[in-house]
């Protein structure tokens, strides 16, 4: 529910207002009239008082109703609607998105092809949905050498220009890294590979979230962090995954999260958020729907309104649900959470 009032008819408070005995109504226009006697200055007055009161009183009540509604635009990632049946990214799911109240998606598939980049967005301008986040993994050669994807098409980014989506950039998993790297060198070339892209994509208006992944080079949001401000790019920030932190450092440390939070607050992007599951190693079968968590979601997001985060949370998808399934329940599970 939202207020919306419109200040721009000023006649409303200036126009001439008269009294009549005779007829004992109140005129509002622009039409001739008398002069005002005392009685219908007075009387003009008050009117005048009683629709500012009013203003003010709606004023009010749309900031209440603006303070208990989500400060955050939450939205799904593509593996949310595809779901355990494949699903295609198509325009009825799409669809299905809006009328759930998500408010974005994942954009990742289509920014490769200008066409399909034209196409899926003109199916989020439909609906209102927003393309929040475009997901790449960074590569590491036998020899150090780190590539990060910097060769979007000049006409998807147009596309994209003042669209503030996020793309995200995770790191290589541990296992297919060679042994014995240099890390100095790997360090410095992820750095320039992100600092390449960071200034491609800025004069379009877009970002860079440094992805935390379990099990990656990239594994910890506070390491994210420090990379971040090595870039030292205003369009550089964390993208922070609860989820895979919960994987690398489990559930019960409630206190090095916080510490955590707090450390990358002042650059942190993007959050994404799932069910995670005590007792469960690996990522299939722990990664659930926000209505099925042994953490308390509750307090993770007072926490970050606590730090002053307004950015974006997305949700991911789990292995064993539909794409209708697990976004009928996380949707359903983010508004019983953000009515308390």
């Amino acid at each position: 529910m939202s207020v919306r009032i419109d200040f721009s008819p000023r006649s409303l408070l200036h126009a001439p207002y008269t009294a009549t005995e005779s007829k004992n109504a109140l005129c509002c226009g622009t039409t001739q009239h008398d002069p005002p006697t005392k009685r219908s200055r007075n009387v003009t007055d008050t009117v005048r008082t009683t629709i500012l009161v009013g203003l003010s009183c709606l004023t009010t009540l749309h900031s209440t109703l603006a303070d208990s509604v989500s400060p955050w635009t939450f939205f799904a990632y593509e593996s949310a609607m595809r779901g355990s049946d494949k699903r295609e990214f198509t325009q009825a799911v799409i669809n299905e998105v809006a009328a759930l109240g998500y408010g974005g998606v994942e954009f990742s598939h289509a920014v490769y092809n200008p066409e399909r980049t034209r196409t899926v967005l003109g199916w989020l301008d439909a609906v209102g949905l927003k393309p929040c986040s475009v997901y790449q993994m960074a590569s590491v050669s036998t020899n150090g050498q780190v590539r990060v994807n910097t060769f979007f098409h000049k006409e998807v980014l147009e596309l994209l220009r003042g669209r503030d989506t996020i793309f995200w950039v995770a790191s290589w998993h541990n296992r297919t890294a060679p042994e014995n790297l240099d890390q100095a060198q790997v360090e410095a070339g992820f750095i320039a590979g992100v600092t390449k892209l960071a200034d491609e994509l800025a004069p379009y208006g877009l970002r860079v979230g440094l992805y935390n992944h379990w099990n990656h080079w990239l594994e910890n949001p506070a390491h994210a962090y420090e990379l971040a401000r090595k870039i030292n790019r205003p369009n550089v920030g964390v993208t922070f995954n609860l989820f895979h932190y919960c994987l690398s450092y489990g559930l019960d440390d409630r206190e090095k999260l916080e510490q955590t939070v707090r450390k990358i607050a002042p650059l942190l992007f993007n959050v994404n958020i799932n069910g995670s599951k005590a007792g469960v190693k690996g990522h299939n079968g722990c990664i659930r729907t926000l209505d099925d968590s042994d953490f308390d979601l509750r307090a993770f997001l007072r926490l970050l309104k606590e730090v002053g985060f307004r950015g974006p949370i997305g949700t991911h998808g789990v292995s064993d649900l539909t794409g209708t399934e697990q976004l009928e329940r996380s949707a359903h599970a983010w508004k019983q959470l953000m009515s308390a």
